[in-house]
């Protein structure tokens, strides 16, 4: 099971993007059933604060166009939607000990500890490096 990092939503959605292609096939690959995709409702909150706002994505989409997307990826989609475990707390006060985390960083780490709370081990993302310290993880850039 993969989980598929927000960046990974927001390319599907901007056909603007060099690397929209690929999002959209690693999407169709979700729905074939070939990849076990796994999505959490913080990737699908921080998908509804990208695609709306312009000021991140050019042609943003309107509050109702992004909520038909989140929808579909809870009702008619194959992703699998992981919620917390009620543990994570805890488990980002370990992940962050010994690490230079700071700001806005702690929600990737509280991404990480839903996945580990939830036996997830793999994430695909663009921003490897903000994944990369984590060793309880394995981290893939599907872009290179």
């Amino acid at each position: 099971m993969v989980l598929f990092d927000t960046n990974i939503l927001v390319l599907a959605q901007n056909l603007d993007s060099p690397f929209y292609e690929k999002a959209i096939d690693l999407h169709h690959q979700v729905f074939e059933g070939k990849i076990k995709g796994v999505l959490a409702n913080q990737n699908l909150l921080e998908f509804y604060s990208i695609v709306t706002n312009p000021k991140r994505l050019v042609k943003s989409l309107t509050s109702e166009k992004a909520s038909f997307e989140i929808k579909n990826y809870v009702e008619r989609s194959n992703f699998q939607i992981i919620k917390t475990k009620g543990n994570e707390l805890e488990l980002i006060l370990n992940l962050v000990r010994g690490k230079n985390v700071k700001g806005g960083l702690v929600f990737d780490v509280y991404l990480v500890a839903t996945m580990i709370s939830n036996g997830i081990k793999t994430i695909y993302t663009q921003n490897e490096d903000d994944f990369i310290i984590f060793s309880e993880i394995k981290v893939i850039n599907p872009f290179q």
